[in-house]
Parts: C-alpha cells; sequence; structure tokens
C-alpha cells in the first residue's frame, strides 16, 4: 500500500504548542543521536480518532496520544512534530521510516508485528455504537446478519473477521463489512443508516457517544472477539534506540505522575497496560 501525501504538520513543544521545549533530555533517558541531532520525533497520524488523536476546533492536534506524545517529547528534550496521512498509509510510512513514530492507537498484531514495532500502552476492548433506541437489538455477543463500517487497514477488519467465522459455525449470516478510508466517513455510514452498527474501543465508543447529542448510544456487552489485544505507538522494526528511549521517557513519567495523570485526565486508566510492553512482550531496558 503506498504512503499518502502528507496534508498538514505541526510541530508541538512541552505541554502545549506554545510552551517552550527543555533544553536537554531528562536524567536516564538515552536519545537516539539522529533525533537529538533533528531535535525533534516526527509523528505521523490520521488526526482523526477521537480521544486518541484528533484536530480541535483550532484544527491542533489533540487527544490522548498527542497529549502522551509532547511529555515524551519533553522528557526527551526534543519537539514532536505532526502530519496528518491517510490512516491505510501510516504503518507502511513507519515501515519504510518515512517518520520516527506514529499514533492512531495501533493494535499490536502479529500481522503488524512483521514490518513494525510496538511500544503497548492500551489495553484494546471494542464496543458497538448504534443510533439512539438500538432498533435492531444489537449486543456485543451477537453481530452476525448485521453491517458494520470499517477502516481499511483497522484492527476492526479483523475482529469482523473472526466474527464471521463464528456465525458461520452457528449457521447464521455473516456481518456485512463496509469499508472506508477514515473514521470520519466510517461514523458517517453509522449516522445516516447505511450501517446498523459501528465497533470501536472503549474509549473511542464511549467519546462518539457523549459528543453525538443524543443520536447515539451502546449496544450492551463489549465484542469478546477483539479482547486480548493491546495497542500503542508503532516505531520502524529496526529502530531500538528510539523504542528504548520512549519506553525510559514513559517510565520516567509515570515516576513523576504525569503519565497517570494524562489517563486519569482522559478517564482511561482501566485500559492502561501497566507497565508498558513491546511488541506485546515485558521489556527490559538493561538488555537493549
Amino acid at each position: 500500500m503506498g504512503v499518502g501525501a502528507t496534508l498538514a504538520i505541526w510541530a508541538l513543544a512541552g505541554c502545549g504548542a506554545n510552551s517552550t521545549v527543555a533544553t536537554s533530555a531528562a536524567k536516564g533517558i538515552d536519545v537516539p543521536a539522529d533525533i537529538e541531532q533533528a531535535g525533534v520525533i516526527s509523528i505521523a497520524s490520521d488526526l482523526a480518532y477521537p480521544p486518541f488523536d484528533y484536530l480541535d476546533e483550532s484544527g491542533q492536534p489533540a487527544g490522548i496520544e498527542v497529549d502522551m506524545a509532547k511529555a515524551v517529547g519533553k522528557k526527551m528534550g526534543v519537539r514532536v512534530e505532526f502530519h496528518k496521512i491517510d490512516f491505510p498509509s501510516v504503518v507502511p510510512s513507519i515501515a519504510n521510516r518515512r517518520y520516527d513514530m506514529a499514533t492512531d492507537e495501533f493494535a499490536d498484531t502479529p500481522e503488524r508485528q512483521k514490518v513494525v514495532s510496538f511500544v503497548d500502552w492500551y489495553r484494546v476492548v471494542d464496543r458497538v455504537q448504534v443510533l439512539a433506541g438500538n432498533s435492531k437489538n444489537l449486543t456485543g455477543d451477537d453481530l452476525c446478519g448485521h453491517s458494520f463500517p470499517v477502516v481499511t487497514g483497522s484492527y476492526e477488519v479483523g475482529v469482523l473477521d473472526r466474527v464471521g467465522n463464528d456465525c458461520k459455525k452457528a449457521n447464521k449470516p455473516e456481518p456485512e463489512v463496509l469499508t472506508f478510508q477514515d473514521a470520519g466517513a466510517m461514523q458517517q455510514a453509522l449516522a445516516n443508516g447505511r450501517a446498523d452498527g459501528l465497533l470501536s474501543n472503549a474509549a473511542a465508543s464511549a467519546y462518539a457517544v457523549t459528543t453525538s447529542q443524543g443520536k447515539l448510544t451502546l449496544a450492551p456487552g463489549d465484542v469478546g472477539q477483539s479482547t486480548g489485544r493491546v495497542a500503542g505507538f508503532v516505531f520502524p522494526k529496526d529502530n531500538d534506540a528510539l523504542v528504548k528511549a520512549v519506553v525510559q521517557s514513559i517510565n520516567a513519567l509515570k515516576a513523576d505522575g504525569t503519565w497517570d495523570t494524562i489517563l486519569r485526565t482522559h478517564g482511561i486508566q482501566e485500559y492502561a497496560v501497566t507497565p508498558v510492553t513491546v511488541n506485546t512482550q515485558p521489556y527490559a531496558l538493561g538488555s537493549k
């Protein structure tokens, strides 16, 4: 899959777009030489997946992972620079090292690990968004025969594939999968009734319902086929030095309380992976 064109770039420092970035890394952070020399971490994201990564009313990057990335950059003594590209192009853009890392709450899967590496900070649990009233009586444990939108290359493509296999085993119709290129188009498919429901992780689902002015609600229950995965930041597969520096930075942010403050501010403490893992495995800093 090709790499989409960069639509916009934002350089952010510290804890706000206009704040002053630290002039040196915090103690115990081994900043890679190329990052230190450049003075910036370039981050790819589609910036269209609230509450994780999106553009606020003023057109600036905002969200959970934006806050996390800025905090990590501050610990490393560098700026973070967000590049908005199409979601299906994000992982390929990291695999070919066009950017240093990516956000977008990417699920850490064996398929993706073939081309990129992960620092996992989030436990994946999908819920189903439906129009208010839930006229189709959807539940998280019975999606057979219903229609759902997905973004090309997203984790939910695989979730619905697993759902379809379970439906076939139960002699029920498989779900209909509607494919889109971005989360906005996916949400619109639900809003206009083209799709019966929409799968997204619990935090994104709750955000969509809360900001829908009563137009959306959550179907009862979790989507069982979505559980057991973790998600997080994405890095080029061979960039162990940057992975190490980010883990060191996260540990430092945990130690001074900043990381937990970000989690609490966005109400996602219960989904945090603690300590963070790398490619789903415990990470020993002394071994890298």
